[in-house]
């Protein structure tokens, strides 16, 4: 099961459990409609992982994975040239896809 939260900004949270753990991620939207959609998207895949037509690999950010409907094992990032510091995608842009690395 999982359910849909509105944080005093407007923004939407998503949180959810699998087994005794809880999920809390941001949706990064005001939208409603788009974060109802979100959710009933990750429970569809709540219950594939549940019917065990789909796996949720070791080592991976659970939420991360289920919420990408199984696609995405890690949150995106950004690579610096400068040390091993990541960023979300988010934060560059919206023309950003994938993983960009500085030159």
């Amino acid at each position: 099961m999982a359910w849909l939260e509105r944080e005093p900004s407007g923004q939407f949270h998503i949180r959810f459990r699998i087994g005794s753990r809880k999920f809390r991620r941001s949706l990064k939207t005001k939208s409603e409609s788009e974060a109802e959609t979100r959710r009933v998207r990750l429970e569809e895949t709540l219950r594939l992982v549940e019917s065990g037509r789909l796996t949720v690999p070791a080592n991976v950010d659970v939420a991360t994975y289920l919420l990408s409907d199984g696609q995405l094992e890690q949150p995106l990032g950004v690579a610096f040239k400068k040390g091993p510091r990541m960023l979300p995608v988010a934060i560059v842009g919206a023309r950003s896809l994938g993983v960009v690395f500085a030159p």
